[in-house]
């Protein structure tokens, strides 16, 4: 194996991360507004 498939790989594991996380945000952020609107419904 050369050095190129090594930073290929690592470059496609890094965007595949990156994306994993974006959406895990954007999970959080709906949970966080889901949570809100709850909070707002119980006053």
């Amino acid at each position: 194996m050369d050095l190129f498939f090594f930073h290929f790989w690592d470059t496609r594991v890094e965007e595949r991360v990156g994306r994993q996380e974006r959406e895990l945000h954007a999970i959080r952020l709906d949970n966080e507004a889901a949570w809100a609107k709850e909070d707002l419904l119980r006053e």
